[in-house]
């Protein structure tokens, strides 16, 4: 198998895949982060391997700071057309970064942070596991 196969994997035709897909949990997923959470006031949060924005446009709809991590430059254009369509509030949230969550370009700025795709575990190599889970924490604040 390709190392690193989802660096190519994720771009218009995952999204034209997708597009059709009912994302029926997407509600509970929502109602689950926020019981977890707690309030929004203020907070950052990272969604990381956010893809095409399902969790983070409706989290900034509800009033948290949020930033959206991919390397699928073709996820993030789709997450800030569908920003823009629902109209969040503010038009830098969410701000979207594209980035290898290996190495997560952020120091202890974040008060929470979200992986609601399983990609964790999608590298080849199993150190890069670590690394993923390693670059969230130090994405966070102490």
């Amino acid at each position: 198998m390709e190392q690193d196969w989802w660096k190519s994997f994720f771009d218009n035709h995952y999204l034209s895949f997708q597009l059709g897909r009912p994302w029926q949990n997407t509600l509970q997923e929502l109602n689950f982060l926020e019981s977890l959470l707690g309030g929004t006031e203020g907070r950052l949060l990272l969604d990381a391997c956010c893809g095409q924005g399902r969790h983070a446009v409706p989290l900034a709809n509800e009033g948290w700071r949020v930033v959206g991590l991919d390397y699928s430059s073709a996820l993030l254009e789709k997450a800030d057309l569908e920003s823009r369509k629902s109209g969040t509030p503010n038009s830098s949230n969410p701000a979207w970064v594209r980035a290898d969550l290996r190495a997560a370009p952020f120091d202890a700025v974040f008060d929470a942070a979200i992986c609601m795709f399983p990609s964790l575990g999608y590298c080849e190599q199993e150190s890069d596991h670590p690394a993923m889970i390693a670059s969230i924490h130090q994405a966070l604040k102490p």
